[in-house]
């Protein structure tokens, strides 16, 4: 297992592996890499325009929730008995007290039905 993330360029260069494996190899888990590394990119976009209440915690929040999809993929990888779900709930019950709207985030993160205007980005404050 590599060792986790400590910053977002760290994590979106970490999905552009995902992406890169992904596409070489014809596999559909590059979807969900890409769709995340779109949201991480937005994310950072909005950390340096420096649209969050508290900008360090915001990156230091994506990072800590990104480390969970990354150390679950490495574990599909490798083939190892890994419930995704069970990794996010796992992160969600660890983060709850950083942001009060994690559930509602998660659920809109993950339900992107409309991902050129998803609503996550729009004035944020």
């Amino acid at each position: 297992m590599r060792l986790p993330a400590t910053t977002i360029n760290e994590v979106l260069s970490r999905l552009d592996e995902i992406i890169d494996t992904a596409l070489a190899k014809n596999d559909p888990n590059g979807y969900f890499a890409y769709i995340y590394r779109r949201t991480t990119r937005a994310v950072k976009e909005a950390i340096e325009a420096g649209r969050f209440a508290d900008n360090a915690r915001m990156e230091v929040f994506d990072v800590a929730f990104a480390n969970l999809y990354l150390e679950a993929y490495e574990q599909h990888q490798c083939v190892e008995q890994c419930s995704a779900s069970s990794v996010f709930r796992k992160g969600l019950s660890l983060l709850m007290p950083w942001c009060a709207s994690l559930e509602l985030f998660l659920e809109r993160y993950l339900n992107l039905d409309n991902r050129q205007n998803h609503p996550i980005f729009k004035n944020v404050e």
